[in-house]
């Protein structure tokens, strides 16, 4: 995992946050301990982007499966406001528990 974060001199809000794993194992094995930590882990897109049928207007025929292969590396972290600290330490320990994998 890398952080990608904002330019120095931007300031940014994070409505949600997307982690994406450079293992598809590593994302299997974080979005089930995630989702059974109950903390409002999900997966925002199941497919390239531009394989969904409604998006596929807006796009030059072509190659998709980078796409594919990032949303099926991607697991998206709840910034809810009803998460509190002690959630956030579970998010984080099962992260580092992952990388370290």
């Amino acid at each position: 995992m890398a952080l990608i974060k904002e330019s120095s001199g931007d300031l940014a809000t994070y409505p949600f946050v997307t982690v994406v794993f450079d293992e598809i194992e590593k994302h299997d094995r974080a979005l089930a301990l995630l989702k059974a930590a109950g903390l409002g882990t999900s997966i925002i897109y199941l497919k390239a982007i531009t394989e969904y049928d409604y998006l596929k207007r807006y796009r030059a025929a072509g190659d998709s499966n980078g796409g594919n292969d990032i949303a099926s590396k991607m697991v998206t972290l709840s910034t809810s406001s009803y998460l509190g600290t002690k959630d956030l330490a579970v998010t984080v320990n099962i992260l580092k528990e992952i990388s370290e994998c």
